[in-house]
């Protein structure tokens, strides 16, 4: 697991790792597992709900989503346009305008 919080630090681990021929699999698993412990605290403290989906482009990667459902034991979801979450909010947020009558 990479432990730094912050992006400039986790890359000196992961580079420290691949010095220490570290099998890049186990690397990548360990970024998954620090990125999904940090998302689940986070999700904990504001409370989980039975359905889960997940947008952006970690959304795109199997590996981290497949970790995320094993860390909180429920499924996520991942929308067919995942990566396109400007797109997904554009469009949430003018059904919100439209159904209360707003046009801007």
């Amino acid at each position: 697991m990479i432990s730094s919080m912050c992006s400039v630090f986790a890359e000196s681990e992961v580079i420290n790792l691949i010095n220490e021929e570290v099998p890049l699999p186990s690397i990548i698993k360990g970024l998954h597992k620090s990125i999904v412990d940090r998302i689940s605290t986070l999700a904990r403290r504001v409370g989980l709900e039975k359905d889960i989906v997940i947008t952006g482009g970690v959304a795109k990667n199997r590996g981290g989503v497949e970790t995320l459902e094993n860390v909180l034991k429920n499924p996520v979801t991942t929308p067919a346009v995942a990566g396109c979450t400007v797109f997904l909010s554009t469009v949430v947020a003018a059904a919100i305008c439209r159904s209360s009558g707003q046009t801007s």
